[in-house]
């Protein structure tokens, strides 16, 4: 049990510990509760009344793996004089694309790039020379630039974002077939 002799700036002064077991303010509370209770179940069920409900039972079903020579038709086909009374709505290829997920996003990142050091050119005035290896930072910090390659960003990134349109292209097909 609580008392109410708390100070008024404190959290534990407004909770229902402080009440006494035989307090008229507790039977208020649960009625309080009740009350917000059936108000919530009202507003749930009344917006969730709004929702679509599905009108159709569908499945899909993953069949691994296929045969290059094998074509929709035939699955289709299959699946229908197998399972009686199954009707194959739509048969859909997945492809294994996790690579040419990464190599879009290098080429998007050299876009970026791209697009950055032709805004550098721009607003300087003068070309933004990089060093592109993997210990360019090191390069740039303790000056021994004349030791590293150094390249023209903007010729760099536009060639490197090609040489990935390039491996995506190479990619994508070798994932449909």
């Amino acid at each position: 049990q609580g008392n109410l002799k708390m100070e008024s700036n404190k959290f534990g002064r407004i909770t229902i510990s402080n009440l006494t077991p035989h307090s008229r303010l507790l039977w208020l509370h649960t009625i309080v509760c009740l009350i917000y209770f059936c108000v919530i179940l009202a507003v749930m069920g009344r917006f969730s009344s709004k929702l679509r409900k599905p009108t159709s039972v569908s499945s899909t079903a993953l069949i691994q793996p296929v045969e290059k020579g094998v074509t929709d038709d035939l699955i289709r086909e299959h699946f229908e004089s197998a399972y009686n009374g199954c009707r194959v709505i739509s048969v859909s290829r997945v492809f294994k694309v996790s690579s040419l997920y990464v190599l879009n996003n290098e080429r998007v990142r050299a876009n970026e790039a791209y697009q950055y050091c032709v805004a550098y050119e721009e607003k300087q005035g003068k070309p933004l020379m990089i060093t592109p290896k993997s210990c360019g930072i090191c390069c740039t910090i303790f000056c021994c630039n004349r030791l590293c390659d150094v390249a023209n960003g903007k010729h760099f990134y536009k060639q490197l974002e090609s040489d990935l349109t390039v491996a995506c292209n190479t990619a994508k097909s070798k994932a449909m077939n």
